[in-house]
């Protein structure tokens, strides 16, 4: 992963003690989203990754339903997060009985 460096300096002392690596994770967890609701998360996703992300920002997507699944895995790629996010949805789709109110 790529970071911004940061400078550590002992206490009282002028002389660089280590060097640390700074990075950002963000987990976008996506859980209880429905054929209703989607349309919202993936703007949400969208809206997110369009702002401006501090150097060093890493976002991985995940799932919990049934447990928590990897969607993609931490990434800079703001359209591999978005891709990401609609392919979560792709094998929800309504069923017929779903659609027309019947068995419920």
């Amino acid at each position: 992963m790529e970071g911004r460096d940061t400078v550590v300096k002992a206490p009282g002392a002028g002389s660089k003690v280590a060097a640390l690596r700074t990075s950002n994770l963000v987990c976008i967890v996506l859980h209880n989203i429905d054929v209703h609701t989607r349309k919202f998360a993936n703007e949400a996703v969208e809206e997110f990754v369009a702002k401006p992300l501090p150097p060093g920002t890493w976002v991985g997507v995940f799932s919990l339903s049934g447990g928590l699944t990897v969607l993609q895995q931490f990434t800079t790629d703001r359209n591999v997060v978005v891709a990401a996010a609609k392919r979560a949805f792709r094998w929800q789709q309504p069923g017929f009985c779903h659609q027309c109110g019947a068995g419920e």
